[in-house]
């Protein structure tokens, strides 16, 4: 019986050791991944929020065209960034070109009339 009871005494050191190491590996290998998550809070996440539940204050801009005309095509998705000068919409060229050849009539009527009252000034 003595026997039994001094084989288990004597083992039992050899296990204490083999524990003791692999605590501290244990120990070791959190304060690892404690720094590495540090340095990743510090680096990257800190930079990100995220929630559930959140409003957003952005900068709303009324856009008002300065000419009239059916639009054949948008050039920005909803809740796209756009930089200032960048064309949102492509306008149909039909109505901007009847506009043209009407302002030249116009221009060429007006220019028919001067010459026609200088023309009639220089009979008297």
């Amino acid at each position: 019986m003595s026997d039994t009871h001094q084989t288990a005494a004597s083992v039992k050191p050899k296990s204490n050791g083999k524990r003791k190491r692999m605590m501290t590996l244990l120990v070791i290998v959190i304060l690892i991944a404690a720094v590495a998550y540090g340095l990743y809070y510090f680096v990257v996440a800190r930079f990100h929020e995220a929630t559930d539940d959140a409003y957003v204050n952005g900068n709303v801009v009324q856009i008002t065209p300065q000419v009239t005309g059916t639009v054949i095509a948008v050039n920005a998705d909803d809740t796209q960034t756009v930089k200032a000068g960048d064309p949102l919409v492509m306008l149909d060229p039909a109505d901007a070109r009847v506009a043209l050849q009407q302002a030249e009539a116009n221009l060429a009527q007006t220019v028919r009339q001067v010459r026609g009252l200088f023309a009639n000034d220089n009979q008297y």
